[in-house]
């Protein structure tokens, strides 16, 4: 708990003994004016007696000289009645006081022990009444959108990650362009067989005369697969691994994303950027090509990525280039001239390509499995999204459920991984790159959230500073 939230209790429970004693002396009070009232009465009641008995005798009390005689002005109780009599006794005003604030929140400890407080209580629930408490969070709802979750929120996202496990089992499964010798025919995706049709039949340039006309005019200086030759602009000091399999792997120009950064750069310095086995970025002098301009580099390099999506290697999915750059140990192992040892992660990447068929036609088809959690969480969230509106340029709820749905989703699919025997094949790369994505979506919606909480609240410190100084 904060000191100022200590201070702001003790002090609430300083009004409260405070209220309590005030409140106790009033009904002492209140009693001893009605006690006075009733013995005024009685009084009154035996004084007229009295009159009236003495007039009976013929005497009017009135007329008596009373001079000389001693007449009390009060009436005299004995010792025993006296002792009878018990005063109200009233609890001691708490007085927490101090010279500087150190001082301050010393007795401010010292009171909340002496009077047992619990810190374990929300500072909230013990300063303001249950009604209070829910117009204030009404009001904060409607202001800054309410992100209180249902048994309805917790269900859906539930059923999204079991729907998303299921695309991700009985439709993604593993990649239909794999060799017979890493996946079963069974296990093929016939999603993903579509998926290769189609881009052969309108994306291959053997099979299209405008898909070949293209590819002719948008050479690349990074498309190059003998770079032996090549001198060296970066220098790194691990071999460099390239073929007709992999040379679209090590170049991130060949990459969907890293294209418009690496190819385009590539085609403007007529180089070539590609990752050696140490992971390390070096950069060839391409002597076949020479600097163009950022506009034909662009419009270059988007042409030659989509002559290269109907091949039958295709290209690599969005920022799997990168994997090169990583050469971490992985669990698989392999036979490395005769030595059993444990892949690295760049090399895992590069046999998942090449003979698995892990490429960008298999990611469009693994994209199924995020879509299906997408569709079911937005679809919900827009059916159930409140009326009031909310100035946030994120959804803090929706990112939420999001990131729980995907979250769910991608554990999910560790089990399709051990169903299939721990084939990285069965990995749904596309499910992790949405998970990273909602996880970054979540962070700057509660991010956002917060911050204009904060100048809320400092613009309400200020005004209520202003009105007071």
């Amino acid at each position: 708990m904060k000191k100022f939230e200590k201070a702001l209790i003790v002090q609430d429970d300083q009004i409260k003994r405070i209220s309590k004693t005030l409140s106790d002396v009033q009904a002492v009070g209140s009693e001893l004016k009605e006690g006075n009232a009733a013995l005024k009465t009685k009084l009154d009641e035996a004084d007229e007696q009295m009159n009236q008995l003495f007039a009976s005798l013929g005497i009017n009390l009135k007329d008596l000289d009373t001079e000389g005689f001693n007449v009390s002005g009060s009436i005299q109780l004995s010792s025993d009645e006296m002792a009878k009599i018990k005063l109200p006794t009233f609890e001691p005003l708490p007085i927490v006081n101090g010279a500087n604030w150190d001082e301050y929140e010393k007795n401010i400890d010292s009171y909340m022990d002496k009077y047992e407080l619990d810190l374990n209580i929300d500072p909230i629930k013990q300063l303001l009444s249950a009604q209070q408490i829910r117009e204030i969070e009404n009001k904060f709802y409607q202001e800054f959108g309410d992100t209180r979750w249902t048994k309805w929120d917790y269900t859906i996202v539930g059923l999204a990650a079991l729907v998303g496990f299921l695309v991700d089992l009985l439709v993604v499964k593993m990649p239909a362009g794999a060799a017979d010798k890493y996946v079963p025919q069974s296990q093929k995706s016939a999603a993903g067989k579509w998926v290769n049709k189609m881009m052969d039949s309108y994306l291959n340039p053997e099979n299209n005369a405008a898909i070949r006309k293209l590819e002719s005019w948008a050479k690349t200086p990074y498309d190059a697969v003998n770079v032996k030759a090549f001198d060296r602009i970066i220098s790194e000091e691990g071999p460099i691994k390239m073929n007709a399999n992999l040379h679209r792997l090590k170049t991130p120009g060949h990459d969907p994303v890293l294209q418009l950064i690496f190819g385009v750069l590539d085609c403007m310095n007529g180089t070539i950027s590609v990752f050696d086995q140490s992971g390390k970025l070096a950069v060839l002098d391409n002597p076949n090509f020479g600097g163009t301009n950022l506009f034909l580099s662009i419009t270059k390099t988007l042409a030659h990525f989509i002559t290269d999506i109907g091949t039958p290697k295709g290209v690599v999915p969005p920022f799997f280039s990168l994997t090169q750059a990583i050469t971490l140990d992985t669990p698989f192992e392999i036979n490395d001239m005769g030595t059993i040892r444990n892949m690295k992660l760049n090399e895992l990447a590069e046999r998942m390509y090449s003979v698995g068929g892990y490429n960008f036609n298999h990611f469009l088809v693994m994209s199924l499995t995020p879509l299906s959690v997408e569709m079911i969480i937005r679809g919900y969230h827009w059916m159930t999204k409140p009326t009031t509106n909310v100035d946030f340029k994120r959804d803090y709820k929706l990112n939420s459920m999001l990131t729980l749905a995907h979250s769910l989703t991608m554990s999910t699919n560790i089990i399709k991984m051990w169903l299939n025997g721990w084939n990285p094949l069965s990995f749904n790369y596309a499910e992790l790159l949405m998970l990273i994505k909602s996880f970054y979506s979540f962070v700057r919606a509660k991010s956002e959230r917060d911050k204009k909480i904060e100048n809320i609240l400092l613009q309400n410190w200020e005004e209520m500073y202003r009105a007071h100084f």
